[in-house]
Formats: structure tokens, sequence, C-alpha cells
């Protein structure tokens, strides 16, 4: 019961048919006019096929060697398969490790020389870079994404005639490894065990509770976690957060729009480009209840411009840090309402 697969087990029972995660096909997105008025096709899957794939890629995991305990990086971007080999892999008690995505070599050296990974599961172009990486040439599993010939096994191999049993674990055992870019030096690992991870999303849920009838698109894997926990449909961004784009507000304003979005975590950059965008085509995102946002600097201004295209929103700005999210949290309008004392120590941006 400590294992956090926990949660995912709960909703197929309670909800088997209930919709867990709903995402854009990369035909689908190339099939867009680029309207945002005009609905993307979204593929989806229910909770019972979603921890029946989970099930099934566990044993693939378990049958090629990996076990509890043993570190295996992720480095897939926000897709369904990057979900099921998450849990996939914490269903059998091994650690899924996620490094960032804007991370360096010699940054995915540190972070290897650290979590002495048993395995990786990514796509080609990752696994050349690892190749110029001496402190990757010690790991013996990887499971290859996509096309490409520099694996051992391949995804979608993985998925076996078997399902796997949930493997029990300590509440103290780690569950997830995330790292910092390495920005400022060395990369950060940030340690977060299955207690932890249960304990953060009763927190968020403290904060910001859904309904029943919520529909959430989280921009950072961490509340989509949250989010698969609680039950409510999980909505994927169709944009590549490694990689911003121009037509990113354009994607994001059509997935609200045309999916019926009532919920969505954003980061403060994809705020300010939303509320632009918006306001430049005359667009009012009036099916948004809440968003959340945080991890960077936001302003008044910024605070005041979204409203502006969403004046029924709450918007919960919350603070945390690698280790522990969220710290703390103040809604818009009462930042806005906050007397304009001079303090040294706060410079609006």
């Amino acid at each position: 019961e400590n294992n956090v697969i926990g949660f995912i087990e709960r909703h197929v029972k309670e909800t088997p048919e209930g919709i867990a995660l709903k995402w854009v096909s990369a035909t689908n997105l190339k099939k867009w006019s680029g309207s945002p008025t005009e609905n993307i096709e979204h593929s989806e899957i229910s909770f019972k096929d979603f921890e029946d794939k989970i099930s099934r890629f566990a044993h693939g995991l378990s049958s090629i060697g990996i076990k509890k305990g043993d570190r295996v990086i992720i480095f897939l971007p926000m897709s369904l398969e990057m979900y099921v080999a998450m849990f996939a892999t914490q269903k059998i008690g091994a650690i899924a490790v996620f490094l960032d995505s804007w991370a360096r070599s010699h940054h995915l050296g540190a972070s290897a020389e650290c979590v002495q990974p048993k395995a990786m599961i990514s796509f080609d172009m990752a696994f050349q870079l690892v190749d110029q990486v001496p402190e990757f040439a010690s790991m013996p599993i990887r499971i290859l994404y996509g096309p490409g010939e520099k694996m051992t096994h391949r995804f979608d191999d993985m998925y076996s005639s078997q399902r796997s049993p949930i493997v029990a674990v300590e509440s103290e055992t780690t569950a997830l490894i995330t790292f910092t870019t390495g920005s400022t030096g060395k990369p950060k690992g940030a340690n977060r065990t299955h207690r932890f991870l249960v304990a953060q999303h009763y927190a968020l849920t403290h904060v910001i509770p859904y309904t029943v009838d919520d529909q959430d698109m989280p921009a950072f894997p961490i509340f989509s976690l949250n989010s698969l926990a609680t039950g409510v449909t999980t909505v994927l961004p169709a944009i590549n957060l490694a990689q911003p784009s121009a037509m990113d507000s354009a994607i994001l304003a059509a997935q609200i729009i045309g999916q019926n979005l009532t919920c969505t975590t954003l980061s403060p950059s994809m705020l300010v480009g939303l509320a632009k965008f918006c306001k430049e085509k005359n667009l009012q995102l009036t099916n948004l209840r809440r968003v959340v946002t945080g991890g960077a600097p936001i302003s008044k201004d910024d605070v005041k411009s979204f409203y502006e295209i969403a004046p029924q929103t709450e918007l919960w700005i919350l603070y945390g840090s690698t280790e522990a999210e969220p710290m703390a949290h103040i809604e818009g309008r009462t930042m806005l309402k906050e007397d304009h004392t001079k303090d040294p120590e706060i410079v609006e941006m």
C-alpha cells in the first residue's frame, strides 16, 4: 500500500472507464489549421487501459532484469509512453529518474555518476548524446523509443502478455529522482520517496482541490502526477516544453477552448504568452475556473493581463523549491490588493 501506483489501481476499481489521459498525436497536430477556435483532435485512454499498459510494461521491464531498487532514466517528452514507463518502473519497485531536457553532456555525466542507472528509456538522438558521456558506458540496458539502432531493447517490445503485480516498498523508498539543469554548477538531484509523493499530492489537493467535472492540463509533469492521483482527466499540452515555439500560445488556447478545460498549470512565461495571444485575438477563456503558475517570478502586470482574458478564473501563484513544493501560495486578486509600501527587498518586474 506504500507504492504510489496504488492511486492508479484505486481509480481502476472505482472508475475503470474514466478517462485518465488525453493527448494530441503528431499527425493530428499537423492536420490542425492553426486557428485557436478550431478543436485539435485528441486521443484518450481510460484508467483501465492505462493500468493494463503499465502492468504489461512493468512485466516487460522485470523480464529483462530490472528489479527493485534499480535506477531507470526516462528521457521522453510528456506523453502516454512517458507515464507508462514511469508508473511501470515504480510498480516493480525500481526508481524513475528524470533529467532536465536542457542539460548538456557534462551535466548528464554528473547525473549518471550520481544515480548509477541500470537502464535508460529514450529516443535515438539521446542515446547518441550519451554515447559521448563516459559515465554511461557501464549502463547495460537501453530501451529505444522510436526508430534507431542504438539499443538493447525496443520500447514497443516491452509490452508483455503477462501483468506484473505491485512490488511492496517501504514508505521511505525512493520512487522518483529529478535533476535540475546544473546551470549554476553541478546538477542537483531531488530524492522523492513514495511517502513524499503521497504527501505532496495531499498538500496540493488541500491548496488546489478538484471537482468531479474538472479536466486539467498541467504543463509541469509533477502536477500531472497530482491530477492522475486525484482521478481527473489529465490533458497533455501539445507543445514541446524543451523547444518553445511561436505557435505554443495558439496551441494551448485551442486545447483550453476545444477540450473545455477547467484547470491548467502554466509557467509564468506560458501564462504571459497566452494572455498576450488571447488579447490580440480577442479571445476569452470562459471555461477556466482555475489556473496555477509558479517556478519563476511573476508580476502584478502579468496577473492583471491574464484576468483580462479570463476574469472568472482563480489564479494561484505557488512558490516552492526543487525539494518541496508547494511551500507558499497566493491568489492573484489578493496579490493585486497588497499595499504599495516600499520594501527594498521587493522589485516589481
